[in-house]
């Protein structure tokens, strides 16, 4: 399955960003390894494993999900990112 791709810009410092992204999905049941630079994160969800990776620059929080149920389109991935970040 094909990458999916996402390019949030910050509203926030990179650190309460990566803190809420951390803190959400570790409270879904997930693990998270990451600083203000760059991590890891995979969660689980009833139609499967999600995976993936970010990265911050100056300005965007840039996220590639690299493994996710082939029936899960990258929108719905995108849509429930923004309701966290």
């Amino acid at each position: 399955m094909s990458d999916c791709n996402f390019s949030f810009t910050l509203s926030q410092p990179a650190s309460i960003m990566v803190n809420k992204a951390k803190t959400a999905i570790e409270n879904a049941g997930g693990s998270f390894a990451g600083n203000d630079d760059s991590g890891s994160f995979t969660l689980s969800t009833m139609a499967g494993k999600i995976e993936g990776n970010y990265s911050i620059n100056n300005t965007h929080f840039d996220i590639n999900i690299t493994s996710k149920p082939m029936f899960v389109p990258c929108s719905l991935i995108e849509n429930e990112l923004k309701k966290f970040l």
